[in-house]
């Protein structure tokens, strides 16, 4: 038993977060991340008993946009933040690289992409985050056509007309999808 504990010295744990839903591909509708060290997530229970606690996503396939909306509070219903990716300008070559391999990788300093993180009850625009060019961040996205799912992670700051800024990490998605 000790040469198996000195032998995995080097090992490096999985950087999944048990914290967060998983993103593999299932479909489960659900998404979480890291906002400013505290966990955001949009279903309570685990992913054996239940789906996801929201709807799927809806868009278009091969159409020139993908928006994704996310629902998330705290696991104490505390504090509660929508985020919305938008990707506008998209080609037959994007759409082609979600689909294939690993997905696309989308960089938020990309003038498509625009990101907004809010409250979800404060509905006025300058309390809002968006995302910030000069800082790195970044969205994958993978879309499994045939079983109609959508999945992937995203990492990114944003600061509202205040300069207050939310530092989201670790975000995940695993969604349905259906044609709007």
């Amino acid at each position: 038993m000790l040469a198996l504990g000195t032998a995995c010295d080097d090992f490096i744990p999985d950087p999944i977060e048990p914290r967060l839903p998983f993103f593999g591909g299932l479909g489960r509708n659900e998404a979480g991340a890291i906002l400013n060290d505290h966990f955001f997530i949009n279903n309570p229970t685990p992913g054996f008993l239940a789906r996801g606690s929201q709807l799927p996503q809806y868009f278009r396939i091969n159409s020139d946009s993908l928006s994704l909306d996310f629902e998330l509070r705290t696991r104490d219903f505390i504090q509660y933040r929508n985020i919305q990716i938008q990707l506008h300008g998209l080609n037959p070559d994007d759409w082609t690289a979600m689909i294939q391999g690993f997905g696309k990788q989308f960089q938020i300093a990309d003038p498509r992409i625009s990101i907004k993180v809010f409250n979800r009850f404060d509905f006025q625009e300058e309390n809002a985050f968006t995302g910030i060019n000069s800082v790195p961040g970044q969205v994958t996205m993978k879309i499994l056509p045939d079983e109609r799912f959508v999945y992937g992670t995203f990492g990114f700051d944003v600061k509202n007309e205040l300069g207050e800024k939310i530092q989201v990490r670790m975000g995940r998605f695993d969604y349905q999808f259906t044609d709007y």
